[in-house]
């Protein structure tokens, strides 16, 4: 049988009580005896040695009398599932397997300290159920009570714990679960010139992940934005932490993949994420993959084939955006193994391995209810248990692996995550990889003869359709008003990043319309500093002359314009064309102006300030009125002389031709006549010589 055949069959008695705890099936929120006052566990590890003491340090929850109190350590029927640890946590502990009572007065079993620390010790044992020790009949979790019995029989404390005998030397070797570690951090990146310090989630994200152990395969993905607002010495330690972890690639400043495929920015998503891979290596000297993305917002069908389009080859979603995904969808609900991928559907006919974050196995490390140590432990008990539900039922945990960190993004407990690592690591239960061995070593769940699938819901992601006029009508500002700057001093890297960050899905609204009314403020200052000449009228008696109308600066810098002239009906030749100018501040700037005069009359003039361009307009018009007299006096008189001229020569060579075509008709009809008559004498002389006469003549023409 075939791998897939046999893990399909499995998956009912695998996953039932996976599902049961995602769905809210067992009540973890009423414990059998949520009256009691728990103690807080200290220091306990969870792997135990065959016939080992087993050591628990905890702070009661009430000071210990060692004259009237008693200690009852009790172990609980072997766990076989998941689903088992839960109902242990939630008070539901199963049948007694054994226990052992501790007198406070026994100074081998028992200590405490000044500061009200105790520990206990307890001897354990795996056959003959002697008085004095624990039994752990075979090797697995077991859960373990601690319960303090104070004097009358009332219950002064109770703490819940597990134990994991390891296996003997003649029992089975057990596999190793992969687990996986993520952090994702990122947030609203920095307005130029607008105060937007990093957010106090953020700084205590940073200084999580700068803190990890290096015993922690940790996967990480931070904006590069935020790399860059850093302090000197946290830098340093970030970039001793990513050097020895694999980065994930994120945009240069945060753009949603879903809100970029709304808005048709995908373009600009591929431009912010190179240039992101590239700020990250620059800047920490490691070069971030594509190969995976954390999904921080809601993802759609469109933001998935965006990121595949991309090169990201796995995609790790959130339990509610799997959920959303419905029954027809692919979402297995109860038959879901969350160690294993499934494959979700692109709408052109593609697929992109897809892990989903475990709803569950997280509880423990974000509950600030529970000292690290119990958290920690909990969270060990819970892979354990998942490592030995699955070898129970498959033989073999290949092709499984867990991921370990907050759907949304953020970053686990430091401290909770390296003790984790320690429990774990003394079991043997697991073993801790990046996503990227996470990628290659983990099977997409089976079902039935297929694999299974997962057809993303549509989401309302953050809206950046609405925003798209507004950036591009600032970008256009921007690049008339840098064209008019002699000396930039900055302000156009400023002016683009500004904008820029604009299109962050991080930005709200209202900080988009805020931060584009300052831009439209500061072009404004700028443009409007230019002073048009007001409207006068010109006389010009020449065929040229030269105008100076005075372009003013109101502003304390120079600045550069163009100014373009045009005549009503082209009446007026501007020989020297568009003229570029630099104004000089505070002051008004005259320009010479060449003019020529086409014809006579009163005619408009329009005179135009433009941008360097030469196409933007920054001055409204200014309309002239010209008086042109340049055709008077001897241009007149030379111009009617001309005319003269020019009549008298077409009249004389009207009448020249008319002479011509008389001359001409006379000819013709006296040679017409001349060829008629030849035309008779010849036909009459024709006609004489071919016809026979009647009788001999009487006379002849010789005869006369």
């Amino acid at each position: 049988m075939n791998r897939f055949g046999r893990l399909s069959r499995s998956i009912g008695t695998i996953s039932v009580a996976l599902g049961a705890v995602a769905s809210g099936a067992i009540d973890t929120a009423s414990p059998a005896r949520a009256a009691t006052d728990q103690m807080t566990l200290i220091a306990q590890e969870l792997a135990l040695e065959q016939d080992s003491p087993l050591i628990i340090r905890f702070i009661p929850a009430t000071p210990i009398n060692a004259e009237t109190d008693t200690i009852i350590v009790g172990a609980y029927r072997r766990i076989d599932s998941r689903l088992e640890v839960t109902d242990a946590i939630a008070g539901r502990y199963g049948r007694v397997v054994d226990s052992v009572r501790i007198n406070p007065l026994d100074p081998a079993s028992f200590a405490i300290d000044a500061d009200g620390l105790v520990t206990i010790t307890v001897a354990s044992e795996s056959a003959n159920g002697t008085p004095e020790a624990l039994q752990f009949p075979r090797s697995g979790l077991y859960p373990v009570t601690v319960e303090v019995q104070q004097d009358g029989g009332v219950l002064g404390g109770e703490l819940l714990t597990f134990v994991d005998r390891l296996t003997a030397p003649t029992e089975l070797v057990k596999d190793s679960l992969a687990v996986t570690v993520v952090a994702s951090i990122t947030g609203p990146p920095a307005i130029p010139a607008v105060d937007t310090p990093l957010s106090e989630d953020v700084i205590n994200q940073i200084n999580e992940v700068v803190q990890y152990p290096p015993t922690v395969a940790l996967s990480v993905s931070i904006s590069p934005e935020v790399l860059g607002r850093l302090d000197e010495k946290t830098y340093e330690a970030l970039r001793t932490v990513m050097a020895r972890s694999l980065v994930l690639a994120q945009p240069s400043i945060p753009l949603d993949p879903s809100a970029a495929a709304a808005a048709g920015q995908q373009d600009l998503f591929t431009q912010l994420l190179q240039a992101g891979e590239n700020e990250t290596t620059d800047r920490v000297a490691t070069r971030p993959t594509r190969s995976a993305w954390i999904e921080t917002e809601p993802l759609t069908p469109e933001g998935a084939a965006l990121l595949r389009s991309r090169g990201v080859t796995l995609l790790l979603l959130s339990p509610e955006t799997y959920a959303d995904a419905g029954l027809a969808g692919g979402y297995l609900q109860d038959y879901t193994l969350y160690s294993q991928l499934r494959n979700t559907q692109l709408e052109d006919g593609s697929s992109v391995a897809t892990a989903v974050f475990d709803p569950t196995i997280n509880r423990h490390l974000v509950n600030q209810a529970m000292s690290p140590e119990l958290a920690a432990l909990y969270t060990a008990a819970d892979l354990v248990a998942w490592r030995d539900q699955l070898q129970a039922a498959q033989g073999s945990v290949t092709g499984h692996s867990v991921l370990l960190g907050l759907p949304g993004g953020g970053v686990l407990d430091r401290e909770r995550i390296a003790r984790l690592v320690e429990l774990l690591d003394a079991t043997g239960a697991a073993t801790f990889t990046d996503l990227i061995d996470f990628a290659r070593t983990t099977d997409v769940q089976p079902l039935g003869n297929a694999e299974a699938t997962l057809n993303l819901a549509p989401q309302q992601p953050t809206a950046l359709v609405a925003r798209a006029p507004i950036l591009a009508s600032l970008a256009a500002r921007q690049r008339t008003v840098s064209s008019m700057l002699v000396v930039d001093g900055g302000r156009t890297d400023r002016w683009k990043r500004t904008i820029q960050v604009l299109a962050s899905s991080s930005i709200t609204d209202t900080q988009v319309e805020a931060t584009a009314a300052t831009l439209t403020e500061q072009f404004d200052a700028i443009t409007s500093a230019v002073i048009a000449p007001q409207a006068y009228t010109f006389t010009m008696n020449g065929l040229s002359t030269n105008l100076y109308p005075r372009i003013t600066n109101t502003s304390d810098e120079q600045l550069k314009v163009v100014v373009q002239m045009q005549a009503s009906a082209d009446k007026m030749q501007f020989p020297d064309g568009d003229q570029a100018m630099i104004l000089e501040p505070l002051t008004g700037t005259p320009l010479p102006i060449s003019v020529r005069a086409r014809s006579n009359g009163s005619f408009t003039v329009t005179l135009q300030v433009m941008a360097p361009d030469g196409i933007t307009p920054i001055t409204p018009k200014t309309i002239l009125k010209a008086q042109v007299n340049a055709f008077t006096g001897l241009a007149q008189v030379l111009t009617g002389g001309g005319l003269l001229i020019l009549l008298t020569w077409w009249v004389h060579n009207l009448r020249r031709s008319r002479r011509a075509r008389r001359n001409t008709t006379a000819l013709a009809t006296t040679g017409t006549a001349t060829i008629t008559a030849a035309h008779t004498i010849v036909q009459l002389d024709t006609s004489a010589a071919s016809a026979e006469p009647a009788s001999p003549p009487s006379t002849t023409l010789s005869d006369l």
